[in-house]
């Protein structure tokens, strides 16, 4: 009888303890996900852009703030005339880089930035700009246009991002 009841008892504890456990797992992961991001925290945001936004270098505007702020993703035209794009790196990084769409390219006519929140995607470490095409230098094959994150993480100046962007259409379009 009495083995009977340290076993129960045993079994009721190891109940228990399974029982907690798993409630202070699901704590934890409520807990972190209710937490806003930093500054510095890795977050990724996906957007459309509307307006006078197609064929007129707008796409290459986006791929050059993802070099500069060494933000990963992609970027596409859609067939409603509107510019999809995902953009993932440090929280300051993505505000500030959309701080600058509705004004930054003098071609396109921004009239809505519409973005929300999507899951962070730890594989991604290239920005592509999906089937690009240029207008300006008659190149209109559609390529895709890939940059690679800098191992450094580091931002750069608006003059060095076009450079690497240049650096990246020549063997494309060649020397300009």
């Amino acid at each position: 009888m009495i083995a009977y009841t340290v076993k129960h008892l045993l079994k009721q504890f190891s109940l228990v303890i399974i029982v907690l456990a798993i409630a202070l797992f699901v704590f934890q992961n409520v807990a972190l996900a209710d937490k806003p991001p930093t500054k510095d925290s890795v977050v990724a945001v996906t957007g459309t852009v509307t307006g006078n936004v197609q064929q007129v270098g707008f796409r290459a505007f986006l791929f050059k703030l993802a070099i500069q702020y060494n933000l990963a993703g992609w970027d596409q035209n859609l067939s409603d005339g509107t510019v999809e794009f995902i953009w993932q790196g440090k929280q300051s990084r993505i505000d500030q880089a959309i701080a600058q769409i509705p004004t930054g390219d003098t071609s396109a006519i921004v009239t809505q930035v519409l973005t929300k929140s999507i899951p962070v995607n730890p594989e991604l470490n290239t920005f592509v700009v999906r089937g690009w095409t240029s207008v300006s230098r008659h190149y209109f094959k559609p390529t895709d246009l890939t940059f690679t994150l800098r191992d450094d993480n580091s931002v750069i100046s608006a003059k060095a991002a076009q450079k690497i962007y240049k650096n990246t259409i020549r063997p494309i379009v060649g020397d300009e």
